[in-house]
């Protein structure tokens, strides 16, 4: 089977692919405008960027860094300049991974030298945590999903420390010990 066509690029905005891993890439906003598509919810704002054709959609959880560092009116975000990035090693986590302590250190080394500017005083790693995400879009029709996740963790007794989902994710928080073990739990549950 060819997956080449699946996995195309076929966004309306900008994505993780436009990302290229090759290191953080600023970008100006021009304007901000509600998003009038299907996924209004989830990402509510549709953000022109300069230097960028497609629009910029961020998650509820960016809009939040966004609102709290330079205002909740939109608006005024334009002439602000964002700088993205996409994690290479981010992107080579399947359907189901862990993210690995050294992208925790990545980020602990990128976001140190922003205290000046944002006005905080530590950043806290527990490399002793995992994320383990579910994820894809049959779940918004397929009831049960989480339930057979939880079920299979608790099977192997993972511990889950934190739990947060969307309409094509579910992402849970467990011990790095047991991050294999989960990993190849939930595996078995969904792919046999």
């Amino acid at each position: 089977m060819d997956l080449t066509k699946a996995l195309a690029p076929k966004s309306d905005q900008l994505d993780f692919t436009d990302l290229d891993g090759s290191g953080p890439q600023v970008f100006t906003i021009t304007a901000v405008s509600e998003n009038g598509s299907e996924l209004k919810d989830q990402q509510p704002v549709n953000i022109q960027l300069a230097e960028f054709p497609r629009v910029w959609r961020p998650s509820k959880g960016m809009l939040r860094v966004l609102a709290d560092n330079w205002g909740k009116d939109p608006k005024v975000w334009a002439g602000r300049r964002v700088e993205l990035y996409g994690d290479p090693d981010f992107s080579r986590v399947p359907a189901v991974g862990l993210l690995s302590p050294a992208y925790a250190a990545e980020r602990r080394r990128r976001i140190d030298p922003l205290k000046a500017d944002v006005g905080f005083q530590d950043v806290a790693v527990d490399e002793s945590i995992g994320k383990l995400s579910l994820v894809g879009v049959g779940m918004r029709s397929h009831s049960g999903v989480a339930a057979k996740m939880f079920e299979a963790l608790s099977k192997e007794n993972i511990n889950i420390g934190m739990i947060s989902t969307s309409e094509i994710k579910i992402s849970v928080l467990v011990e790095l010990s047991t991050g294999e073990q989960a990993l190849r739990a939930v595996h078995a549950a969904f792919l046999g």
